[in-house]
């Protein structure tokens, strides 16, 4: 299957909508804390309604340090999304920040993570990235196992609203 990948087009409210869905259902997914429950992913996260995390992804087609990929088939059907940023850190080193990704499920196990990941960190390394880093639930092995595929290292767990792990590839 021949898989292209492009930058979303913020015109189309269709593809827009199906990236915040897909969002949405990622974080309740991937933070058994939640139990799926919307109800309470809002009372931990403030704007996790539909209507402001449109505002938030739309927000970021603006703004030249985000980019949002879009994998679609050859006949338009998009496949999964990845959004990443670029941001400074305390010591104002540049640095890759990926936000979230979502491969639909009948789509996983082929290869298009990796090169969704790749594809992230060619750009980042064109904007200055000196290395790159994600944020995961540590029940999140098959992202933990994707990234360290890809050269990542694990450190953690440390704790905020829930246990998490750092994932870090230094340039």
């Amino acid at each position: 299957m021949k898989i292209h990948l492009r930058e979303v087009d913020r015109h189309n409210p269709n593809e827009v909508d199906l990236i915040v869905g897909r969002c949405m259902e990622t974080i309740l997914e991937m933070v058994p804390e939640f139990n799926n429950d919307p109800m309470l992913a809002r009372e931990v996260i403030e704007d996790f309604t539909f209507n402001q995390m449109k505002e938030r992804i739309m927000g970021a087609t603006h703004d030249p340090h985000h980019k949002i990929v879009v994998a679609s088939d050859l006949d338009g059907e998009m496949l999964g999304h990845s959004i990443f940023s670029i941001k400074k850190d305390a010591d104002n080193f540049t640095y890759g920040s990926f936000f979230t990704r979502y491969i639909a499920p009948e789509h996983r196990r082929m290869g298009l993570a990796s090169r969704m990941l790749q594809e992230a960190e060619e750009w980042m390394k064109q904007m200055g990235a000196q290395y790159f880093l994600a944020q995961t639930h540590v029940k999140n092995y098959k992202l933990q196992n994707l990234f360290r595929k890809h050269g990542y290292r694990v450190t953690g767990p440390k704790m905020a609203r829930w246990p998490y792990y750092e994932l870090r590839k230094d340039i």
